[in-house]
């Protein structure tokens, strides 16, 4: 029998939903940070200092900005590729290989913590959101791409 006589079993349609919209959250945080960024952390630092920002100087506010954004950028930086190597790798994996129900799992791993870190810090809200949302589809991918029906359609496909 060819491979287009067995039925593609619905854990790899799951993990691959879930792999998408992982990758989907991931690189639209990335995109919203790096495009609202700059405005997010100037507010931030004025509803911190207060009054006090005033008398600090656009000097020292643009060099606390430009530090804060450094490492914010950083972050969203690391948000994209993850993003990318996620729908890259759940894409490949659809047919139920080995390798990219691994290489996807890492990837997955990599995104928890990186939603850990962005919500034990300060980070726009909509970050937040994006953040579990990617946590949790890539979480509900990488569980259904352990199915045993994935392993039966790897072989036949």
């Amino acid at each position: 029998m060819s491979a287009h006589n067995h039925k593609k079993p619905a854990a790899l349609t799951i993990a691959l939903v879930g792999g998408v919209v992982s990758g989907l959250a991931a690189i639209g945080l990335a995109i919203n940070t790096l495009v609202n960024g700059k405005e997010w952390v100037r507010s931030v630092l004025i509803e911190e200092l207060g009054a006090d920002s005033s008398l600090l100087g656009p000097e020292f506010m643009d060099a606390a900005v430009a530090e804060a954004l450094a490492t914010l950028e950083s972050r969203a930086y690391v948000w994209m590729v993850l993003g990318i190597l996620i729908l890259l790798v759940f894409w490949f994996g659809r047919r139920g290989a080995m390798w990219a129900t691994v290489i996807g799992n890492i990837v997955v791993l990599a995104i928890l913590g990186m939603t850990a870190l962005d919500l034990g810090d300060t980070v726009p809200t909509a970050s937040y959101a994006l953040a579990v949302i990617a946590a949790l589809a890539g979480l509900v991918g990488a569980i259904a791409s352990w199915a045993p029906s994935r392993r039966r359609y790897a072989k036949t496909a």
